[in-house]
């Protein structure tokens, strides 16, 4: 909750938007004991459906805190590995599809081997709620039919006048930090001049919802998406089994058609009898009996934000990069927006952090949310717009794996990350824990309990040592110690049994070696060997980590 002042209310953030990046902050902000406040101007969460699925990497985060990932499987409508298809055609029964996945295939098979998170298949719009739920259980002040009127910032806080929109009354909310998830309008972007680079807004999507016997098309799937290319439309068709009952929709079945209103087209062009005509071509059913029972609309584009910080605000989600829905990681982009910005301010809010800690959001998020968007183009134009080739700079093909767990950071808090040396990208399937990897997801033995490595970072940094007797041990308590951070540590062969070696060959934890972990599973620092002086070196190392100075 926030504290009461003279002139308003007084909170540590001010959030501002409830979709992905706004609630995944508040969450783990409040889940870290930070007073944070949140203004939607919506009554409630988005009812509408939008994205579907939460990808292995952002259930990863997720899981950290405890019962939410049970939470969430417990709300699966389906086995998306398992049931799951998507194709590329001219329409429904083309005999020449471009399978991009089967359920069972080796990507989703081969994803799960790298991680010990599910994927995580229902609505956005059911995440959001239980993400909702879970962050006003934890304390996360969220206010709901609120709106940001405006905003100023200096050197030591920001200064807002919310609305109350039932009520009208317009009240005060000083903050120490402000972060902007408040969607591709971005207004608070807006206020702060900061620009955008990128294609913009490509074309708009026409969704129509619609029943209609599909029976044989279907053919038992439960899952399906196909991306349309033909001379009358390039488009979508999406499926899902009991959708009505799952997204709470009017119809079983949705086709979606892009359109361009540079050209002349209009929302009021889709008449019923015009839908009805463009379902038949995509089903290639000349007399199906079709029943329309909704439309909507909404922009494809292509939108990357210039900075990621100004000052005291932050930008989170797609107030920060707009992307196409072709990848499926835009929403999986926002949500670990959240989850860095959270484990960020926490650890300076709390004194463990120095200031500069910040700095490595944008530095280190700007880079990953541009990829993400350009992939995402990539994948717009192959399977629906092949007349974007060449008009942009695509980034080279890497496998699916890669994308979703195969992100490298750099930034200065990650001493021995650098870009120059070391790709944006690499394979997690053979990635060691090199400074700025994505720690590797091996099964170790603690106090009798098979689990993740992974399952024992989350809440703040984590030392891995290689053996019982490693000098880093104490060297870390010291430092911790001088720094008044907490700091747990294990040690391979003490607290940890490895009895496949899996540990030892992907951490390369060797006796002398010793492995630092930041709460978002990134690796931190590493080192190979000991050290003559080692409280030195690892003291250095730990403040540079958390942009702290050696005396605190």
């Amino acid at each position: 909750m926030s504290d009461a002042t003279p002139a308003g209310r007084r909170t540590s953030v001010l959030v501002v938007g409830a979709g992905y990046a706004g609630l995944t902050t508040a969450l783990f902000l409040a889940w870290r004991g930070i007073r944070v406040t949140l203004v939607e101007r919506h009554p409630d969460t988005s009812v509408q459906p939008k994205a579907f699925g939460i990808v292995h990497r952002s259930m990863e985060l997720l899981r950290q805190i405890p019962g939410l990932a049970e939470r969430i499987a417990a709300a699966n409508v389906l086995d998306f590995a398992a049931e799951a298809t998507i194709t590329i055609g001219r329409d429904l029964r083309d005999e020449n599809q471009v399978e991009l996945l089967v359920g069972g295939d080796d990507v989703m098979k081969e994803l799960a081997s790298m991680t010990p998170a599910a994927f995580g298949a229902l609505p956005q719009s059911k995440i959001e709620s239980v993400l909702r739920a879970t962050a006003e259980e934890q304390g996360a002040e969220l206010l709901f039919g609120h709106r940001l009127e405006s905003f100023e910032q200096d050197a030591d806080q920001v200064r807002a006048r919310v609305r109350d929109l039932g009520s009208g009354e317009e009240f005060a909310v000083e903050a120490d930090y402000l972060v902007a998830a408040d969607g591709w309008q971005a207004p608070v972007r807006e206020q702060l001049g900061i620009g955008t680079h990128g294609l913009g807004e490509l074309w708009r999507c026409r969704t129509i919802l619609f029943n209609a016997d599909l029976d044989d098309l279907l053919a038992g799937r439960k899952a399906l998406l196909t991306y349309l290319q033909n001379e009358h439309f390039s488009g979508l068709y999406s499926y899902l089994e009991n959708a009505i009952e799952v997204f709470g929709v009017s119809g079983a079945h949705l086709l979606g058609v892009n359109y361009y209103p540079e050209r002349g087209d209009r929302d009021e062009d889709f008449t019923d009898e015009r839908c009805v005509e463009l379902i038949r071509v995509a089903t290639a059913t000349p007399e199906l009996e079709v029943e329309i029972t909704d439309q909507s609309t909404f922009v494809i584009a292509h939108r990357v934000a210039d900075e990621m910080r100004r000052g005291r605000v932050f930008l989170a989600g797609d107030a920060a990069h707009v992307m196409p829905q072709t990848g499926g990681l835009g929403g999986a982009t926002a949500l670990q927006d959240g989850h860095d910005l959270a484990w960020r301010l926490a650890a300076v809010l709390h004194g463990h952090a120095g200031p500069a800690l910040l700095d490595g959001y944008a530095a280190e998020r700007q880079e990953i949310g541009e990829s993400t968007a350009d992939r995402q183009l990539a994948r717009l134009a192959d399977r629906m717009a092949p007349h974007l080739q060449g008009k942009y700079p695509f980034p080279p093909e890497v496998p699916a794996q890669w994308e979703h767990l195969g992100y490298r950071v750099a930034s200065a808090a990650v001493p021995g990350a650098e870009r120059g040396r070391q790709t944006l990208l690499e394979d997690p399937a053979t990635a060691t824990a090199e400074p700025g990897s994505r720690a590797p997801h091996v099964l170790v033995d603690k106090d009798g309990t098979r689990m993740s490595v992974l399952d024992l970072t989350g809440r703040g940094h984590v030392l891995f040592v290689g053996s019982p007797g490693s000098g880093w041990l104490a060297a870390a308590k010291e430092a911790a110690r001088t720094l008044d951070v907490p700091l747990p540590a294990y040690s391979l062969g003490g607290d940890l049994t490895d009895d496949t070696g899996s540990m030892l060959r992907r951490y390369r934890l060797e006796p002398g070696a010793a492995v630092l972990v930041r709460p978002d599973g990134y690796v931190a620092w590493r080192a190979d060997e000991e050290s003559a002086d080692a409280a030195a070196e690892f003291g250095r190392a730990l403040a540079t980590v958390l942009a702290r100075t050696a005396a605190g």
